[in-house]
């Protein structure tokens, strides 16, 4: 059973002008990092809320057992969870507390979870293969992307009011939505087909507006968006990503210190702190730092 796409509400497609393109970097203070979490190589940051809460996901295997979620409180602790001792990671957290993410099925298919508290739902696209539920809004509005049986394809998805919607960029092969704020604003990424590459997209209003940092010679993915608009990425230069924030028109730079070589930043909150992933020589950590 299907649901209409919204894509059809779109009026008209605008490029970002490539006049954005002056070379600035964003300032921050206060960096902090973490990593080894349940003594993994890997530690991987997807989502900071209103209170300093990071969520997200571990890598690397040892001992049999799966790599976990985690949620990092704002002094420090760390919780851990492993849906079914499966592989699971979590994507957002918002600031009532609930937390979405998915975990990897014995099947290798994904499934979306919720947790509220003591209480874990699962969450899954009708008739989907795999749902990988990516932001929420203090709403409850979930948004992410779901893939059918035998199809490669990957659309995005909206969850409102207890309903789907399927949620594509016109004309792209493949569309995930990763971020909504609590304004209805939504952002994601499309591809067009073979040949292309990945670029961003803005959703307000029934209208698309494509995002695409000027200095990009490859993809751009823009991960989060907070309620004042501002949107956090990463876009790539040849292979390798850099970091970006966009703000009120302007594209800037994020510089993680000691990246070797690159970092990811994944999650803005509404006080400017950013969290994500630095690459270090022999494994990947966890940060978090405040835009001023």
């Amino acid at each position: 059973m299907g649901y209409p796409a919204l894509a059809a509400l779109a009026t008209f497609i605008l490029l970002f002008p490539a006049s954005f393109a002056q070379a600035q970097t964003a300032t921050f203070t206060g960096w902090k990092t973490f990593k080894r979490i349940d003594l993994r190589k890997d530690t991987i940051p997807y989502g900071v809320n209103n209170f300093g809460t990071v969520v997200g996901g571990t890598f690397s295997f040892y001992h049999g057992t799966e790599p976990p979620a985690f949620i990092r409180y704002s002094d420090g602790s760390i919780k851990i969870f492993r849906y079914h001792e499966l592989k699971t990671t979590f994507s957002r957290r918002n600031s009532q507390g609930v937390t979405i993410g998915y975990y990897a099925g014995p099947a290798g298919h994904t499934h979306g979870i919720v947790m509220h508290a003591s209480k874990v739902v699962t969450f899954n696209y009708p008739t989907a293969s795999d749902t990988v539920p990516l932001g929420i809004n203090k709403w409850g509005t979930i948004v992410g992307q779901y893939s059918l049986p035998g199809s490669i394809r990957t659309h995005g998805f909206e969850y409102k009011n207890g309903k789907f919607h399927t949620i594509d960029f016109p004309g792209a092969a493949n569309s995930f939505l990763s971020s909504i704020n609590d304004n209805g604003v939504m952002i994601g990424s499309e591809l067009k087909g073979s040949g292309a590459v990945y670029q961003g997209f803005l959703l307000k209003n029934g209208a698309f507006t494509t995002i695409k940092d000027p200095k990009a010679t490859g993809a751009t993915f823009p991960y989060d968006i907070n309620n004042t608009g501002t949107i956090v990425g990463n876009y790539f230069l040849g292979v390798l990503g850099d970091a970006f924030m966009y703000s009120n028109g302007v594209f800037k730079d994020i510089k993680v210190p000691n990246a070797q070589p690159t970092a990811n930043v994944f999650g803005i909150n509404d006080h400017n702190e950013v969290t994500g992933q630095v690459y270090t020589s022999d494994s990947s950590s966890g940060f978090i730092a405040h835009c001023q």
